[in-house]
Order: structure tokens, then C-alpha cells, then sequence
């Protein structure tokens, strides 16, 4: 079957979805030792402790396709969602006083710690073992974290 560019965008896209909805997490390209391997939230922290305010941008795959945006205003108004590519549009996957985790679906919530985000599984624990995808070539990472990125 031939696939078209539109159509390619919108199947990586439906996998993204997938993969952040059901799976258990990604990691971005840093080679460096990445720790915490686990996250215990014991109270959900709120806008009196704005991690950052401006736009901050993530990728836990690693695509141009899969490139995801924070937004935390300075009163504590946040905007996460998938950055729009090709003929993806823009995909808001969360919108309202920032918390820390944040809540993305009924499984998963993604935790900044530092300049780093990670996405969490139900119960707490850092995901793992998701696909980050490099060139032609898909791996599996150890832990899911992206950098945040100016």
C-alpha cells in the first residue's frame, strides 16, 4: 500500500496518541544518565510554584511528528499540547491552573522536575519502555523523559 505524506503524518500522529494514552512512556535524545526512576506525588503542587512561565517544547520520540508544547503563564494558566505538523493540527491535551503532575488522560499525567518532563503511569511510577524512534530505527528507552526546551 502507498502511503501519501498527509496520510503518513496522520498514522505517526494516531501512534503518538496511542502511545501516550496506553503505553508506558517515551525518552528524548540525551545520552545522559537520567534519574529519578521513580516519582512519589504526595500532594499535587499548584501556581504558587511555577516550575518555569513561557513556552516550553518536548519530544519523548524524538520526531518532527511527535513534538509536543508546555505553556505555563505567569498567573498559572497552562496549555499542553501536540505541536501542529504538516497537515496534523493542533491537539490541546490539557488547558487550566497548572498542577504538577499534570493530568493528560485518565492513565497518564506528565511531571516536570527541573527542566526535564516525564510521563507518568497511573499509579505514580515513571513510565517505561516506550519507543523513541531514530532515523529508520525505533528503540525502546529505559524511561520516559524529554527535555524542555526554549
Amino acid at each position: 500500500m502507498k502511503v501519501d505524506k498527509s496520510m503518513r503524518y496522520t498514522l505517526e500522529l494516531l501512534i503518538a496518541i496511542g502511545i501516550i494514552g496506553l503505553m508506558s512512556g517515551c525518552v528524548s535524545s540525551s545520552s545522559e544518565d537520567i534519574t529519578p526512576k521513580s516519582v512519589t506525588v504526595v500532594n499535587n503542587s499548584t501556581n504558587s510554584s511555577l516550575p518555569f512561565t513561557g513556552r516550553r517544547v518536548f519530544n519523548f520520540m524524538g520526531t518532527d511528528s511527535t513534538a509536543e508544547d508546555i505553556t505555563i503563564n505567569s498567573d498559572g494558566t497552562t496549555v499542553v499540547g501536540k505541536i501542529p505538523y504538516g497537515d496534523i493540527k493542533r491537539i490541546v491535551y490539557y488547558k487550566g491552573e497548572y498542577q504538577n503532575p499534570i493530568p493528560i488522560d485518565d492513565e497518564t499525567k506528565y511531571y516536570i522536575n527541573g527542566n526535564r518532563i516525564f510521563i507518568l503511569n497511573s499509579d505514580g511510577s515513571i513510565a517505561n519502555g516506550c519507543p523513541k524512534v531514530s532515523g529508520t530505527t525505533e528503540e525502546k528507552s529505559p524511561i520516559c523523559v524529554s527535555e524542555l526546551k526554549e
